[in-house]
């Protein structure tokens, strides 16, 4: 999409079971760089293809979380706040969103009682204020 966009609607994407513009080319799933490098804390070596792991911190051991903080904090750059452009930019930035957002899941905001607009505060099992 980063290199031109969709140019007919997504109604048109399949043709019976399969894509309609399929990839004529190959495709390598294989990354020998990734596949060659080792972790710099575990020595472990990377698999190279993607694949799924469940969450782990740095030393490969399991992250879990406690119940009594049933939210995941997942984070990301607006498309105008990313890479080297973030500093330079920051008026404009600041002009398109002057102020922080949480953005959740709408089964999750009903079940806590939220609407649109409410304030609220994020607190984790580390914070100490």
């Amino acid at each position: 999409l980063n290199r031109g966009g969709r140019f007919e609607t997504a109604s048109k994407a399949y043709n019976g079971e399969f894509v309609t513009h399929a990839w004529g080319k190959l495709l390598n799933l294989y990354s020998e760089p990734v596949g060659t490098t080792k972790h710099a804390i575990t020595a472990q070596r990377f698999s190279g293809v993607p694949m799924y792991r469940a969450l782990e911190s740095m030393d490969g051991k399991p992250v879990t979380f406690s119940a009594e903080y049933p939210l995941h904090l997942f984070t990301y750059k607006e498309i105008w706040g990313g890479q080297s452009r973030t500093s330079g930019n920051y008026s404009a930035q600041l002009a398109l969103m002057p102020q922080n957002f949480v953005y959740l899941n709408a089964v999750d905001a009903q079940h806590l009682g939220l609407v649109d607009g409410d304030i609220v505060q994020l607190l984790s099992p580390g914070f100490s204020g």
